[in-house]
C-alpha cells in the first residue's frame, strides 16, 4: 500500500460503516422487512461489500489479532502478580 493510502482507505471504509449504521439504525427492532431491504441494498453493491470486508478484517485484526491478545495477556499477568497472596 502507498503512503497516504491507507488514510484513504480509512476515509472511505469510515463513511461506508457510517452510511451501513444508519441504515440499520433505521431499521425498528423486529422489522424483518427493512432488515432484508438494508441486507438486500448492500448485496447490490459490490463496493460496498468489500470495503466493509476490508474495515472488518482491519478490526479484527487490531483487536483480537495475537499481537493484541499478548498484549492483554501480559496485562492479566502483571494485574495478576500485583494481587496480595491470600492469607490461610
Amino acid at each position: 500500500m502507498a503512503f497516504g493510502e491507507g488514510r484513504r482507505a480509512v476515509r472511505a471504509a469510515s463513511a461506508v460503516l457510517s452510511s451501513l449504521a444508519l441504515t440499520l439504525a433505521a431499521c425498528h427492532e423486529r422489522d424483518s422487512v427493512a432488515l432484508g431491504r438494508a441486507i438486500a441494498a448492500l448485496l447490490n453493491q459490490p463496493a460496498t461489500r468489500k470495503t466493509l470486508g476490508e474495515a472488518a478484517r482491519a478490526r479484527m485484526l487490531r483487536e483480537f489479532g495475537w499481537t493484541r491478545v499478548a498484549e492483554r495477556f501480559a496485562t492479566a499477568y502483571v494485574r495478576a502478580r500485583e494481587v496480595p497472596p491470600v492469607a490461610h
